[in-house]
């Protein structure tokens, strides 16, 4: 009963697309507690970086040192695109830790644990729409004060009226999924227009 956490970096330059997924889906399938998802950042003077700089996988004329972070890809390769390899682990990120995390839909899993990491996204990442809403499901499964959850769901519908955040998390609001039916349940029933059309 010990949570397990655990760290996967993507975007390897010798990764191909097939690769990745199979990380990814991996990754689901052995349901852990959370996991954390960076993208390769081949600093200079480690061998990821000569062997990326000798592949034309990066520029070492052009690589800005203070831009470099795991969210962000570094290199490209012609198997794969920097969007790609971001779209695709920020997607993996939300499914694998949110959306269908096994603590959150399973009798078994450890609520309590989860629930922390939660608190921790909402509170340190405001406009992050799908922590907030996982985060209410959390409290909804936990048995917390109905007060608590719907100022976490008034707090996502105001989120998803605007437009940075519809960009970034919108593709996620259509999914049948009980964390988003949850959500969308209670603004239905608030009557709240941008849910309902």
């Amino acid at each position: 009963k010990m949570p397990v956490t655990v760290n996967f970096i993507t975007g390897m330059p010798y990764e191909t697309k097939e690769n990745m997924q199979e990380t990814f889906d991996w990754a689901a399938s052995v349901q852990p507690d959370w996991s954390t998802f960076s993208i390769l950042v081949p600093y200079p003077g480690t061998e990821i970086f000569e062997y990326s700089r000798k592949n034309g996988y990066l520029d070492p004329d052009s690589l800005n040192l203070e831009g470099l972070s795991q969210r962000n890809p570094t290199i490209e390769t012609e198997k794969w695109s920097r969007e790609w390899v971001s779209e695709h682990t920020y997607r993996a990120n939300i499914m694998i830790n949110f959306l269908n995390n096994y603590n959150l839909h399973h009798d078994a899993g450890n609520l309590p644990f989860v629930t922390g990491f939660l608190e921790n996204v909402a509170m340190h990442h405001q406009r992050h729409l799908i922590g907030v809403i996982t985060l209410a499901y959390a409290y909804h499964r936990a048995g917390r004060p109905a007060a608590e959850i719907d100022e976490l769901l008034t707090r996502a519908v105001l989120l998803a009226r605007e437009q940075d955040v519809q960009d970034t998390y919108g593709e996620y609001l259509s999914l049948d999924n009980p964390i988003i039916n949850h959500f969308k349940n209670w603004a239905v029933e608030r009557e709240d227009a941008i849910l309902v059309a």
